[in-house]
């Protein structure tokens, strides 16, 4: 188990303090983490808002990937790629 203190003031705590108090905002929080029953705990809440965290930043991750990725093709490559499709289209069909 990883345990660590987080200090959070000012606008920090003013962002994170309607999933600690019961409401809809933590309500919605247990659903898109997944919960069938609310979070009952404040530490339960920091820990759903950490995974929905984290999970956000590697979907970023991944997105910039795809863009980088897709800034690397050349013609070349996009004309390959459609004449695989176009074979593998045509082999379905068949």
């Amino acid at each position: 188990m990883l345990r660590k203190t987080v200090n959070l003031q000012g606008e920090d705590a003013a962002a994170i303090q309607p999933f600690l108090a019961d409401g809809p905002d933590r309500q919605e929080l247990a659903r898109m983490v997944g919960e069938e029953a609310p979070l009952y705990s404040e530490s339960a809440a920091l820990r759903a808002l950490a995974v929905l965290g984290a999970h956000a930043v590697r979907e970023r991750i991944a997105e910039r990937g795809y863009e980088n990725l897709a800034r690397a093709y050349t013609e070349e490559d996009r004309t390959a790629c459609e004449a695989s499709l176009d074979l593998a289209a045509e082999a379905w069909t068949e």
